[in-house]
């Protein structure tokens, strides 16, 4: 399977990669290995508030990708139940590798949406 088109969870704890929920969304979406070592901090309930690591890695993402910060997080709240790592772990409804597959599918959803929407030349 070629890199490109494999999913932020397929990065998440991967044996090559070992990348935890903020890198493995910041691999796929953005590539820059800055990020990705940024972004090693703010895994597992570290970010800031006690975020999620996906969720905080797809809101970084935002203005790069041209979305609404505000949105990602509503639609991952509506998935995950919370916005905060240790909430979600507690709550027992959703894995940290069902987190990182939400943010990435919301991440695709609103890209597709946002370029479905730019007019045709």
């Amino acid at each position: 399977m070629d890199e490109e088109i494999k999913k932020s969870g397929w990065f998440f704890h991967h044996r090559e990669y070992n990348y935890n929920c903020a890198q493995a969304i910041a691999h796929c979406w953005s590539k820059e290995a800055n990020l990705i070592a940024e972004m090693e901090r703010f895994g597992g309930g570290k970010a800031i508030n006690g975020q999620c690591g996906a969720l905080y890695a797809a809101k970084h993402l935002t203005s790069e990708l041209n979305l609404d910060v505000k949105e990602v997080e509503k639609l991952f709240v509506e998935k995950a139940g919370s916005f905060k790592c240790r909430e979600i772990r507690s709550q027992k409804t959703i894995s940290c590798q069902q987190c990182v597959d939400v943010a990435d599918e919301i991440l695709e959803k609103l890209v597709s949406a946002r370029d479905s929407n730019k007019p045709r030349i």
